[in-house]
């Protein structure tokens, strides 16, 4: 392999890195719409809801 070869290759690595990550840091700074917001946090209760259930149906062992 020549070394204008390794260079495209390498050049092409390092761009699909550096691009992923100017993806990741531009998708963090996206604002949720309020509709997804809202189900977000029904989940999380209904999680909290059926883990606290769970936790009551469970004998203690002492």
């Amino acid at each position: 392999m020549n070394g204008w070869m390794l260079f495209l290759v390498i050049a092409f690595v390092l761009g699909i890195i550096v691009s992923n990550i100017l993806l990741l840091k531009h998708s963090a700074k996206m604002k949720l719409p309020d509709s997804v917001l809202k189900s977000i946090e029904e989940k999380k209760q209904a999680e909290a809801l059926a883990k606290k259930k769970q936790e009551t149906k469970k004998p203690t062992d002492d």
